[in-house]
């Protein structure tokens, strides 16, 4: 195969040795001068660069897409969108309503599952449970426009898209369809943690002390129940805080989600190996927080 690419490059660099004498020839007759000869020399070059390139792909088995040639990638690198700009120009949005779910989900999520978890298998645990079911089967492409076809086109309570520099009624219905999803899980986390612990030996300790259920529940039991939360919650927030496609396209928001699809589209692989990088420092630091929030939570966890 190399002994192919060198004879296809000699070919080439013959060819335009061969052009180039004719082309001297050819100015020099005419005297047309040094601007129209630098002219004329560099479409010959780059006539010839393209067909080496093509040769090199085509001997070699090379792809062509690689090999598109030094214009390609110029444009690649030189887009005008660098990863670092891109990620703090559109990192606000993503941000901010990433944490908004997020804040939104915890809340609602754990509220719901200590509640199912104290009145295991009655009406309002089969109805949370329900409800988490429905909100993991349904993707936000289908939440998305059903919500806004009722509240903001039905209703009129709401605006149906828009950022409007990050007011609050605008973040109403994205943050909402992005929470739904996170509640559900989270609450179905919380209820299975609570269920176990409930029925460990200390909780029933603490109940033989005379303490009240109050303190059982917010003080021995949710702690020891959040810990499976806690190791969800570290993806999860990673792939909030750095958008949503579909969200962001639906309700025209201008976050990292729809960047990062747009830049691969188009190929600028920069900005798309920038946003990959980042996600994944984010993943890791996401992950060591929620490490050292186990020792926070549970005393039997040590450092070290």
């Amino acid at each position: 195969m190399i002994t192919r690419l060198a004879i296809s490059g000699y070919r080439s660099i013959r060819d335009l040795t061969v052009e180039l004498g004719a082309l001297n020839v050819v100015t020099g007759a005419n005297g047309s001068g040094k601007s129209s000869l630098y002219r004329s020399l560099r479409l010959l070059s780059e006539a010839a660069q393209g067909r080496l390139i093509g040769s090199l792909a085509m001997e070699g088995g090379l792809s062509s897409t690689l090999w598109a040639g030094p214009e390609s990638i110029s444009r690649e690198m030189k887009s005008g969108r660098h990863p670092i700009q891109g990620t703090v120009r559109k990192g606000p949005v993503s941000l901010k309503l990433g944490l908004s779910a997020i804040v939104l989900a915890s809340v609602v999520g754990v509220s719901l599952g200590v509640l199912a978890a104290l009145r295991q298998n009655r009406g309002v645990d089969y109805g949370v449970m329900t409800v988490a079911i429905l909100g993991v089967c349904i993707p936000t492409f289908v939440t998305a426009p059903l919500l806004v076809l009722v509240f903001a086109s039905k209703l009129g309570w709401l605006p149906s898209a828009g950022w409007n520099d990050g007011a609050a009624i605008n973040l109403v219905l994205p943050v909402t369809v992005l929470a739904l999803p996170q509640i559900a899980i989270i609450s179905r986390l919380t209820r299975a943690g609570m269920i176990e612990v409930l029925h460990s030996n200390y909780v029933r300790t603490a109940r033989a002390k005379g303490l009240p259920a109050r303190t059982i529940v917010g003080k021995h039991a949710l702690r020891a129940a959040l810990l499976p939360l806690v190791s969800y919650l570290g993806p999860a927030c990673a792939g909030l805080l750095t958008g949503s496609l579909v969200v962001e396209k639906i309700f025209n928001l201008p976050g990292l989600g729809k960047f990062f699809v747009i830049s691969a589209l188009q190929r600028d692989y920069t900005v798309v190996m920038g946003m990959v990088i980042f996600y994944a420092a984010l993943i890791l630091l996401l992950n060591l927080i929620a490490d050292l929030l186990y020792a926070a939570l549970d005393p039997r966890v040590r450092l070290g």
